[in-house]
């Protein structure tokens, strides 16, 4: 029969179509394996899922005051248990990344020739790097940084870095207490460390971050560090009518709790549905951290005049685990 077709494959040409597969499959593999290691190679300031490390979860306002009378007035600054960081720190500027000090994190690095500036303040006011102003674009996107936007990747060689650095003592009142930084806003992407232990990082330049410090502290001097980066990620997301700045720009100071707090609170008011002129008092609280006794949360509400409207109290049942408590 004329045109019969053979099906059958060699042995030769079978064991080459097998090689090629095998050898597919391998680069196949090698790439795969290859990933991880590619997406390291840009730093976290150039992730825009490098977010944040370490930090605490977000919460309402909980600075500690001394006494009822303390909440009362609501002057924080003044309670005994908080501690502003705000003044004169060690800085030292770059404006290559490349450039910056490495090990200038360490308490035993020397910083005695550096230049001292205020906090919380932009660098650009005592004249490192240049302020600009734009309305709708990005101020990078341009060929004064030799750069042309690439989301979510911001110039390396001109990217701007300021580290600084300064002391603290933790007063004795504080002792077996829980301790806790805050930055309340730094532009653009930063780590921060404590006595040399990195605590993480923040990419959120207009929102606070805070870190539990407790257990970096030591008796005596402190030192905390923050390397900031002028250009991150997070720069995509700030593109508006305004002045472009770089530096700690609002305050940063600590704060002391007992080892059992109250980590958030939400009180929500609303009315009556019928007549909307009855108000509904409603109280959510989060109490963490150990207990070694048995204790409760209480709540007073009063009215301009300090009259005692409606009060409540419940038992913390857990002396360990987070704790959600609804009056």
């Amino acid at each position: 029969m004329c045109g019969r077709i053979n099906n059958r494959i060699s042995k030769k040409n079978f064991r080459t179509m097998k090689k090629r597969i095998t050898e597919t499959l391998l680069g196949l593999l090698a790439f795969v394996c290859c990933l991880p290691m590619m997406a390291q190679q840009h730093p976290e300031w150039q992730s825009q899922y490098a977010i944040g490390l370490n930090k605490l979860a977000p919460h309402s306002y909980v600075w500690p005051y001394k006494n009822a009378g303390d909440v009362r007035n609501g002057n924080y600054e003044d309670s005994p248990y908080y501690m502003s960081l705000n003044g004169k720190w060690k800085f030292h500027w770059v404006k290559n990344p490349d450039n910056r000090p490495k090990d200038f994190y360490k308490p035993s690095f020397y910083d005695g020739s550096w230049a001292e500036i205020n906090v919380p303040g932009n660098w650009e006011r005592p004249g490192y790097g240049t302020a600009i102003y734009v309305n709708e674009t990005y101020e990078f996107d341009d060929k004064m940084f030799h750069f042309k936007k690439n989301p979510p990747l911001v110039p390396y060689e001109e990217n701007e870095v300021g580290s600084y650095r300064r002391t603290f003592s933790i007063p004795a009142s504080w002792k077996d207490r829980r301790v806790v930084i805050c930055c309340e806003g730094v532009i653009s992407f930063y780590y921060i460390w404590v006595n040399g232990h990195l605590l993480g990082y923040n990419q959120g330049s207009k929102t606070p971050a805070e870190w539990d410090i407790t257990d970096k502290l030591q008796e005596g001097e402190n030192t905390v560090a923050l390397e900031v980066y002028r250009w991150s990620a997070g720069s995509y997301l700030e593109c508006q009518d305004m002045w472009r700045l770089s530096g700690i720009e609002r305050d940063v100071y600590l704060y002391s709790t007992p080892k059992q707090y109250i980590a958030d609170y939400k009180v929500i008011s609303s009315l009556d549905k019928k007549e909307y002129k009855e108000g509904i008092f409603g109280l959510e609280a989060t109490v963490e951290g150990p207990s070694a006794s048995a204790s409760s949360l209480s709540y007073r509400l009063e009215d301009a005049v300090g009259r005692t409207v409606l009060r409540g109290e419940q038992p913390i049942k857990s002396r360990g685990l987070s704790n959600f408590i609804a009056f």
